[in-house]
C-alpha cells in the first residue's frame, strides 16, 4: 500500500497546497466510490490490495494527476467566483445604502436650510416691526419735544390742560334749553 503516499506526494506540494489537497480529497473521493461499485458487484466484499491496484495504476498517471489538479482549480475557482460575486453583491449593497444614508443626511441638512431661511424671513419681518415701532416712539419723542421748546416747560402743562379741556366740550351734544310750557304749546299751535 505504499501507493498512498506516493499519490499524496504528487498532488500536495506544500503544506499550504489549498488545489493540491483539493486534488488529493478529489482522489479519494474516486477511490471511495471505486470502492463502494466494487462491494456492491462483489456480495458487499472489500477489495484486496491487489484488486485496488487496477485502480491505482490507472488514478497515479501523469494524465490523472493532471486531472485531479485541473478540476480542483476549477471546483476553487467557482467557489472564490461564488464567494467573491456575495461579498462583491453585499458590498455593494452597503455602498448603496451609504449612499442613501448620504443622500438622507443632504436632503435632511438641505430641508433644515430652508426651515432656517423661513425661520429668518419671519425673523426678519419681526426685526422690521420693532424697528418701525422703535423708529414712531422716536419720532414721537422729538415731535414732543420740539413742542415743549415751543410752547415752554412752563406753559405746556396748562396748554395740554386747556386743550384737553376744548376737547371735551367739542365732544359734549349741544343741549337746548327745556322750554316752557307755553313755549311748548305755542311750537304745537304753529
Amino acid at each position: 500500500m505504499s501507493n498512498y503516499n506516493f499519490i499524496y506526494r504528487q498532488l500536495v506540494k506544500a503544506p499550504n497546497d489549498v488545489v493540491g489537497a483539493l486534488a488529493y480529497a478529489l482522489y479519494k473521493h474516486e477511490k471511495v466510490e471505486y470502492i463502494a461499485k466494487f462491494k456492491q458487484q462483489h456480495n458487499n466484499a472489500d477489495p484486496s490490495d491487489k484488486e485496488l491496484a487496477h485502480f491505482h495504476l490507472t488514478s497515479t498517471t501523469e494524465a490523472r494527476i493532471g486531472s485531479y489538479q485541473q478540476s480542483a482549480e476549477a471546483l476553487l475557482n467557482n467557489f472564490l467566483t461564488e464567494v467573491l460575486t456575495e461579498a462583491i453583491e453585499h458590498h455593494q449593497e452597503q455602498v448603496e445604502q451609504s449612499m442613501y444614508m448620504r443622500a438622507l443626511r443632504r436632503a435632511k441638512v438641505d430641508i433644515g436650510k430652508q426651515i432656517d431661511s423661513k425661520h429668518s424671513f419671519l425673523r426678519g419681518v419681526w426685526q422690521n416691526v420693532i424697528a418701525g415701532f422703535v423708529t414712531t416712539l422716536i419720532t414721537f419723542g422729538i415731535i414732543l419735544g420740539a413742542w415743549m421748546m415751543t410752547v415752554g416747560p412752563d406753559n405746556m402743562f396748562w396748554t395740554v390742560v386747556d386743550h384737553l379741556r376744548d376737547r371735551a366740550t367739542d365732544l359734549k351734544p349741544e343741549t337746548k334749553p327745556n322750554p316752557s310750557p307755553d313755549q311748548a304749546l305755542a311750537g304745537l299751535g304753529k
